[in-house]
């Protein structure tokens, strides 16, 4: 893989891609469906460490279905800076992908584990070709989806799986953007790993969900029936 001439063209097309962010709206819910890892494929990735971490290290293994696999940064003879960045292609277009879900690495306490990261997506037909990231002339066309900050001790644990929710969007394929890292000892760190991606499509279920806003109270209409007492000027009269 290419990945020094392909990297400067993924960062023009980065530099394309803030838009505004996303996030599910309130008061509406949604039922979510997993896109089967095997139609999927890892097409770009901005390092990967292939002497320094055994049978590990290469991106696709964070689309073979096992969590004690991983995806691994350069660092041995030299790390490979911050940002780091890698690409899935959907397989094909979808309309509502909706959710991703990203499994750390399960071994060494979940060194490389992520901390601030960003979610893009895009539907350039050029996302699947490799060629495409060493050409600054087809630069891939991104849109911001979401972004997140994972603490150095999440309170699910270091190895939980992280889900990212964002308002369904149209996509091909999905570039996440790790802007900083965790080491297993709690401190911060330059290189990232994965076990798993996850990618889900969206669907209204067709439930409301939880409104941050309270109705607005209703006046108050009193209706006083024929003939009923009432005080007035401290004399008591009767409607009729």
């Amino acid at each position: 893989m290419r990945l020094s001439r392909r990297g400067a063209a993924l960062a023009t097309g980065a530099a394309l891609a803030l838009s505004g962010l996303a996030s599910p709206a309130f008061g509406t819910t949604y039922n979510y469906t997993e896109i089967p890892q095997g139609e999927m494929s890892a097409v770009f990735a901005s390092s990967e460490e292939t002497s320094g971490e055994g049978a590990n290290g290469r991106l696709a293994l964070i689309l073979d279905g096992n969590r004690d696999t991983y995806w691994h940064t350069k660092w041995n003879d030299g790390e490979a800076p911050l940002p780091h960045t890698f690409i899935v292609d959907l397989g094909k277009q979808v309309e509502d992908l909706g959710r991703i879900v990203l499994t750390p690495r399960q071994s060494s306490n979940g060194s490389g584990r992520f901390g601030d990261f960003q979610v893009f997506t895009t539907s350039d037909k050029n996302c699947s070709d490799p060629q495409a990231y060493g050409d600054a002339e087809v630069p891939i066309q991104l849109a911001k989806v979401a972004e997140d900050s994972i603490p150095a001790l999440p309170p699910a644990g270091k190895l939980a799986d992280v889900t990212v929710d964002f308002t369904p969007t149209a996509a091909r394929c999905v570039m996440v953007a790790v802007t900083s890292a965790w080491g297993g000892d709690d401190t911060s760190r330059v290189p990232a790993s994965l076990a798993e991606f996850k990618a889900f499509t969206a669907a209204e279920s067709g439930e409301a969900g939880s409104d941050p806003t309270p109705d607005v109270p209703k006046p108050l209409e009193i209706t006083i029936p024929e003939g009923a007492p009432e005080i007035t000027d401290g004399q008591l009269t009767v409607h009729t």
